[in-house]
């Protein structure tokens, strides 16, 4: 069998984690005139809001009785119903609950309260109205905080909403109706209710034994670090927001082949560490990109490897047609690898499954 020739390159790989953000205040010094006196202070008089509110539409429109049951279980009606309260509100209606399985509000007084609220809150955005015309086109999405709340008292689960042509998303969840404009905030119905992560990307590869040789390169490629320094602490850390492209058990042992090793996960040993962490940070996005997010033409998107520091992002090249086309290529590779499982939505991430291992060079 002919080998292939190993060349060892050295990555630098940048990553920037901000588990949180503090703010500085400056000091502020008031200079007035000694002999002049300041004037009293004009109150801001703010009209009381006019109009229906979330709440009240939901409670006497019929086509949200589902959802209705489920505000009420989750004890948020109220919140709904306050005048004073500006929310934008991801609102299923009765046939987005079908779509999703639950036929009927019993269904949903049958489910733990715990697991109702956290449905719920998760379609709610606190102290901001998001028509879909402030929607950023940036690539990939907005993140927005949702009243789900995930570690008290700042970390909430993010809700990311977007747009791809004349389409609006939450998530990956297409948006059949939006900017409903109530007395206090803004709904948008989704085709389906947007369910919660509940696991980290980590748990979510872990769980897949298709995935097994994908989680050996890691460990291989986290030999001799410590803390977030590994790519597994990482995958594992609620906080941030990464897109993995995971390459199949099958992709991965065409790689040991190719470098003339066995396809066993032993093998990842023989390859020095600093190539497998050039090649795990080639596949992974320092955003959270689902497949609506990726442009219809070939379009590069920086990863998280850099070949020095002072150098821009190693990227690759994606293309999503909106239908069943999702493909990611490396620079190296000769031709692109397909997502064979779009969208496998994490605390910290999506995960794209690909059945082919992405090369930078």
């Amino acid at each position: 069998m002919r080998k292939l020739k190993l060349t060892i390159m050295k990555f630098h790989i940048k990553v920037r984690v901000i588990p949180g953000l503090f703010l500085t205040l400056a000091s502020l010094s008031v200079f007035t005139s000694c002999n002049k006196e300041l004037p009293d202070p004009v109150p801001i008089v703010t009209p009381p809001p006019t109009g229906q509110s979330i709440g009240n539409l939901i409670s006497n429109d019929t086509s949200y009785s589902i959802l209705l049951a489920a505000v009420k279980k989750a004890g948020v009606i109220n919140l709904l119903n306050d005048s004073t309260a500006v929310l934008t509100v991801f609102a299923p209606d009765n046939n987005a609950f079908r779509l999703s399985g639950i036929s009927s509000a019993a269904i949903i007084n049958a489910l733990p309260a715990p697991q109702v609220a956290a449905i719920v809150n998760y379609h709610i955005i606190g102290g901001v109205e998001l028509p879909t015309d402030e929607i950023s086109t940036a690539f990939p999405n907005v993140q927005m905080p949702t009243s789900l709340v995930l570690q008290a008292p700042f970390f909430r689960m993010r809700v990311f909403p977007s747009l791809r042509g004349p389409m609006a998303f939450a998530n990956n969840i297409p948006l059949v109706a939006t900017d409903k404009q109530m007395s206090n905030g803004i709904i948008h119905n989704p085709m389906f209710i947007l369910s919660p992560p509940s696991q980290t990307l980590k748990q979510i590869a872990v769980a897949d034994t298709s995935l097994t040789f994908f989680l050996a390169a890691i460990a291989r490629a986290d030999s001799g670090q410590t803390g977030l320094g590994k790519f597994d602490s990482l995958l594992n850390y609620p906080p941030v927001n990464f897109t993995v492209f995971a390459p199949t058990n099958q992709a991965m042992k065409n790689l040991l082949v190719a470098y003339g090793l066995p396809p066993v996960t032993a093998a990842f040993n023989f390859i020095p560490v600093q190539t497998m962490r050039g090649i795990a940070a080639y596949h992974l996005l320092g955003t959270r990109a689902f497949a609506v997010n990726v442009p219809a033409v070939p379009t590069q998107i920086p990863t998280l490897l850099q070949v020095s520091p002072a150098s821009p992002a190693v990227p690759v090249i994606a293309q999503y047609d909106g239908a069943a086309s999702f493909t990611v290529k490396g620079l190296a590779n000769a031709s692109a690898a397909n997502v064979i499982k779009f969208d496998t939505h994490a605390i910290n991430g999506t995960l794209q499954k690909i059945d082919q291992v992405l090369l930078p060079q």
